[in-house]
């Protein structure tokens, strides 16, 4: 599928912060101190490379064709950026990024052995389901797509109706 894609955006994306983070290991393994920054690092970088990851797969699985995509990548993170399919098919490939990432969340849940850890799971999920409410990134895709879709299957009498 889109394989070298997934290579990109984990080199590109996440290299610079796991380097970083490689870095400071040994300071913080001689300091004693708290894992805690390294792991919300780790959370972001891991949340990001699915919530694309997602949206490569649906893309993948949707398009009739091997369609053009290719992967921005900024301050360690990354986004796919690729030609628009139908609304419906548009609708899904929006959802299924932060779908994906809720998905994972509630699945490694079961494996949470402190509470902080499911508030922590619940809120990356959740965090990211709600993008989807507000008018950038896929919350913007998803309303053009779903503003298509239905101008596309509203009846013509109607339409001219409404405009006289």
């Amino acid at each position: 599928m889109y394989v070298r894609l997934v290579l990109a955006v984990v080199s590109s994306a996440a290299l610079p912060l796991t380097v970083t983070t490689a870095l400071a290991m040994p300071t913080l393994l001689g300091s004693g101190a708290t894992y805690g920054p390294l792991l919300a690092v780790l959370a972001l970088l891991v949340s990001n490379l699915c919530h694309e990851l997602g949206h490569l797969i649906a893309i993948g699985l949707l398009s009739g064709q091997r369609s053009h995509v290719h992967v921005v990548a900024r301050l360690g993170f990354a986004h796919v950026v690729r030609n628009s399919l139908p609304p419906l098919r548009e609708a899904v490939v929006a959802v299924s990024g932060p779908l994906l990432v809720a998905s994972c969340c509630a699945a490694v849940m079961i494996f949470a052995t402190h509470i902080i850890e499911v508030v922590v799971l619940a809120s990356i999920g959740v965090g990211h389901l709600g993008t989807l409410l507000f008018p950038v990134g896929d919350g913007a895709n998803l309303r053009d797509a779903l503003r298509s879709a239905r101008s596309s299957k509203a009846p013509k009498g109607r339409e001219q109706a409404s405009r006289q």
